[in-house]
């Protein structure tokens, strides 16, 4: 009897379409490992380098490449992020399903390791803003994402390229409503498809509330804070009924548009940090609550 082929769940289908072929990769946070089992069984990669920093799941995927015969092609490595991994060793990075603080916390801790790195997919549970101006102060560009539905929750998948302009997605947007792309994704707004819409205005309802519960308070903390929710829920609303800041649609996929690298892209970024910290934990169990994300502001 053959070995089973490894069915991933459609957010993890996801993740390895952004995968270049012949890659060497990278799984932070790998859990049972599915991801580079089912990469390096369709032929898209040669190998694969999966790490975690708990034994659960370190002995879970080590017994899954064992079961699916990939002891030879899929190295389990127990570690703090990218830490079991050598500057130059890969150069492609997966991580999914963490906070995007805890994202790019592993990221800063290992400047020798993305250095090296040609793309980053990242799927990150929330603070996408913050994911994605690192990753441009970084020298990468968004070269594709997408935005899915399962279980009932929204899932943001992002494809970040050194061969791409890390600015080139976001100049047509106005300073004022830079939060916005930044949050959400420039290629996803412009996309304005009706699953993003429905995000949105289910964010901007969520948004509301915290406007709502920071409203009450009255120190200088909580005005600042009000001020800035205002300005974020003034943004969804030009979003979402089609206002003159928010750019056009393009004809055709954005990606064609930015794939060549430009050499001194401006790295400044809006001043607002928008970034709602309010937003649910990865699934995988790193020791916190459900809807917590530990080690990350509140």
């Amino acid at each position: 009897m053959g070995v089973s082929v490894v069915a991933l769940s459609a957010r993890l289908s996801r993740v390895a379409g952004f995968i270049p072929e012949g890659a060497r990769l990278v799984d932070v946070g790998t859990d049972h490992a599915f991801l580079p089992i089912a990469l390096v069984q369709s032929g898209r990669i040669p190998s694969a380098i999966a790490c975690d920093v708990a034994a659960g799941p370190v002995g879970a995927a080590r017994e899954n490449v064992r079961r699916y015969g990939l002891d030879d092609r899929v190295k389990i490595r127990q570690g703090d992020g990218l830490s079991p991994i050598r500057p130059g060793e890969v150069d492609v990075a997966v991580i999914s399903g963490l906070g995007g603080w805890t994202i790019t916390g592993i990221l800063r801790r290992s400047p020798a390791v993305v250095a090296a790195l040609n793309r980053v997919v990242l799927q990150p549970m929330n603070a996408g803003g913050e994911v994605r101006r690192f990753l441009r102060d970084q020298g990468f560009g968004i070269w594709d994402e997408a935005l899915l539905e399962e279980d009932g929750r929204f899932y943001q998948v992002i494809a970040f390229d050194r061969a791409v302009c890390p600015n080139a997605v976001y100049a047509p947007w106005s300073l004022e409503d830079r939060w916005l792309c930044e949050e959400y994704g420039p290629l996803l707004l412009r996309r304005s498809n009706s699953l993003v819409r429905r995000w949105l205005s289910e964010e901007r309802q969520r948004l509301a509330r915290v406007h709502q519960r920071v409203g009450q308070a009255v120190s200088a903390e909580a005005r600042l804070r009000r001020e800035a929710l205002a300005l974020q829920l003034a943004a969804m609303d030009r979003w979402l009924t089609g206002g003159k800041s928010c750019p056009a649609s393009p004809d055709r996929d954005n990606r064609a548009e930015h794939r060549a690298a430009v050499d001194g892209a401006d790295k400044d970024r809006a001043a607002v940090d928008g970034a709602d910290k309010d937003g649910v934990d990865k699934d995988r169990a790193d020791g916190g609550e459900p809807g917590s994300d530990p080690g990350e502001p509140v």
